[in-house]
């Protein structure tokens, strides 16, 4: 039996241990959008495969090869305008457990947006009206040509910590690897943690460390978001520009598992449900 775990700050005390081997004993997998639809559907139509299964309210984005394009591929492009566009998934709150909320960015093209500070695309996950925390994948504010990838309170309702914003900078405009970004969420201790991997190989980098006031979740929120000029658009007939495919978000419900000498092992939680998304 292969075991994997993550640990959240030393607050949440002890780590809890997914058994990959088993893992309907270990996860439930809420929400679960993997855009392996035909090309060309639309994001309010896409399949969500989670217990919850919750739809998107608007469509714009389209699916294309196994990912959600937003911008300006080759095909089913998609003019992102200036300022910011919300895409939102709700379901009825969820007020207690421990869950994973992750997006998997597979690749990206932001070339044409040198200078061109805040285009790209942001989540606000958490509880619409007590307050959401805001994970952002955009060109940075300074200097202009690069990538971060940001994780934030949303300033809004009761979410705080005294590490309340972090950022992962200087990911390159231009990139064919994959982006993954991950929020913790325990909602019986209100504590929530972010992390990204940018290298495609497991390896997290904290993001916010102690986040707190998450107690509910009722959505999860996609804004794309475009600067004073837009993303840049070759327009139906012409060269693509820029444009970002997301592989796949899901929301996982981590349950505890009891250890053979019967210690409840809770507190963390593993990155299993990564392991569990499709390998290209």
């Amino acid at each position: 039996m292969k075991l994997f775990q993550v640990a959240f700050p030393s607050s949440v005390a002890i780590a809890l241990v997914f058994m990959v081997s088993n893992p309907a004993l270990a996860t439930i997998v809420l929400q679960d959008w993997q855009f392996n639809d035909p090309n060309g559907t639309n994001l309010s139509a896409v399949a969500n495969t989670g217990t919850l299964g919750t739809a998107f309210n608007f469509g714009g984005p389209s699916t294309q090869n196994g990912n959600l394009n937003l911008g300006d591929p080759t095909f089913f492009k998609w003019d992102v305008g200036t300022g910011q566009t919300f895409r939102t998934a709700s379901f009825a709150d969820l007020t207690s457990g421990q869950y994973v909320f992750e997006f998997v960015i597979a690749d990206w093209n932001f070339g044409g947006s040198v200078g061109e500070t805040n285009n790209g695309i942001k989540f606000n996950f958490g509880d619409s009206t007590l307050g959401s925390a805001q994970l952002e994948f955009e060109v940075a504010q300074s200097p202009g040509n690069d990538i971060r990838v940001r994780s934030q309170n949303s300033n809004n309702g009761n979410l705080s910590g005294t590490d309340a914003q972090n950022q992962l900078g200087g990911l390159d405009l231009t990139n064919t690897n994959s982006v993954t970004v991950q929020l913790l969420a325990d909602l019986d201790t209100g504590i929530w943690t972010t992390q990204v991997d940018a290298g495609s190989d497991g390896s997290f980098v904290d993001l916010v460390t102690d986040g707190t006031g998450m107690n509910s979740i009722d959505r999860i929120q996609l804004i794309i978001e475009g600067g004073a000029n837009g993303w840049d658009f070759g327009g139906v007939q012409g060269t693509a520009g820029d444009f970002v495919k997301i592989d796949s978000i899901t929301l996982t419900q981590v349950m505890p598992i009891p250890e053979p000498s019967g210690i409840l092992m809770v507190g963390s939680v593993a990155i299993g449900c990564s392991l569990r998304r499709r390998r290209r």
